[in-house]
């Protein structure tokens, strides 16, 4: 799957390329990609044993929809990311992001009875 993920974003690099040859690499908006790939992409890799497990899809989808919110609102009126950044943020983001949904994905709410 990284495989074909990683040749999705070679192919559209080039076919961006090729179509507007003069125009700047979107690089912002390619970090951004990339950077919600990763950030969002493995915890569900890593929770596919239990992906029925409907509170970590609410807090999946919060978390997402607030780093999209947030990081589309900053790129729009930045005129230049350093994609140095989106290392660094998405290593922070992880360290929050990533202990919640691994303890929502270990104890999943308890059946009623």
């Amino acid at each position: 799957m990284e495989i074909g993920i990683g040749l999705l974003v070679v192919a559209i690099c080039y076919f961006f390329a090729i179509k507007a040859p003069n125009a700047e690499f979107p690089a912002k908006w390619v970090g951004l990609g990339i950077s919600t790939l990763v950030l969002f992409g493995y915890p569900v890799y890593w929770a596919r044993s239990d992906l029925a497990n409907w509170k970590f899809w609410g807090y999946w989808i919060a978390f997402l929809s607030f780093h999209l919110g947030i990081f589309i609102s900053l790129l729009t009126i930045m005129i230049r990311w350093p994609l140095m950044l989106f290392v660094l943020t998405t290593l922070g983001e992880f360290a929050f992001i990533g202990p919640i949904l691994g303890k929502i994905r270990h104890y999943p709410l308890q059946r009623e009875q």
